[in-house]
């Protein structure tokens, strides 16, 4: 009998560790997970400009942000997963320190960093209030946080169900094989709306100073015609800055938050978008 697979977030990423960087990092993008991820660190990379102090990157990866992050001061590498944790290290040429470690219980002191990252975490931790209010207690006075959710796809999702059992004989008339998404998260994702995930943020002690919404590709049109989908990802990522109603139907969010001097858990004020 075939043993069943494990797949929680840590057992996933610990499988994908090895190939994580050259999968999804590197070379031409193929399918739009890899694009979601690379238009994902361009932003938070953009939202890092002109912050200094140490830093922790929470959810490292094979240590994604760790360039961008080492310009201005040190960083700390923290990952659930152990494989990743070491790949990190690998990039980070040991000029970081980095440990295996839970965003529900971080084995720092208050207000330890001054710049936090964490992208692509907060969809599968088990307590989301719990972790956010462990960045907001490690996270220094007036320091800043860059979080990324993904959003509610209740548009894309209404699509699969309608159009999915077509999507394969639409594939064949056009004589195109069937490929991966190229898709590598494990099941236990959650989702928001961009009025929930403020929310959360406020509820958690922070102040929303920016957000950006990103990523418009949507089914069956992404996996029919990838270029086509590309050209129309970035018209809608244009309009979506100006134009919130558009800003909806993106599949995620990165938010640049600040410590707010209001004790976790109080309503802070929010931010713009």
């Amino acid at each position: 009998m075939k043993p069943t697979m494990v797949n929680t977030p840590q057992a996933y990423f610990d499988r994908r560790a090895g190939q994580y960087w050259t999968d999804l990092y590197h070379g031409a993008a193929t399918n739009h997970y890899q694009l979601l991820l690379r238009r994902r660190r361009e932003l938070i990379e953009q939202m890092l400009e002109g912050l200094t102090g140490p830093s922790l990157e929470l959810g490292c990866g094979p240590g994604v942000f760790v360039e961008a992050l080492a310009r201005n001061g040190s960083v700390f590498l923290g990952d659930i997963s152990f494989n990743m944790v070491q790949e990190a290290r690998q990039r980070a040429a040991g000029r970081n320190t980095a440990a295996q470690l839970s965003a529900g219980a971080l084995p720092f002191r208050a207000g330890a960093f001054a710049v936090i990252t964490a992208s692509g975490v907060l969809e599968y931790v088990e307590d989301e209030d719990a972790s956010l209010q462990e960045i907001h207690r490690v996270l220094a006075p007036d320091g800043v946080a860059i979080i990324t959710f993904p959003a509610r796809k209740a548009f894309e999702h209404g699509l699969r169900r309608v159009l999915a059992p077509a999507l394969g004989l639409m594939k064949r008339v056009r004589g195109q094989a069937p490929k991966s998404s190229g898709r590598v998260t494990p099941r236990l994702e959650r989702e928001h709306t961009f009025r929930e995930t403020c929310r959360i943020l406020e509820r958690a002690g922070f102040r929303i100073e920016a957000s950006r919404a990103f990523h418009y590709f949507y089914f069956p049109w992404s996996n029919l015609f990838f270029n086509a989908s590309c050209a129309v990802d970035r018209a809608l990522g244009r309009a979506g800055s100006a134009v919130p109603t558009v800003a909806r139907f993106a599949q995620s969010w990165v938010f640049r938050v600040r410590r707010s001097p209001v004790a976790a858990g109080r309503p802070a004020t929010g931010g713009t978008r």
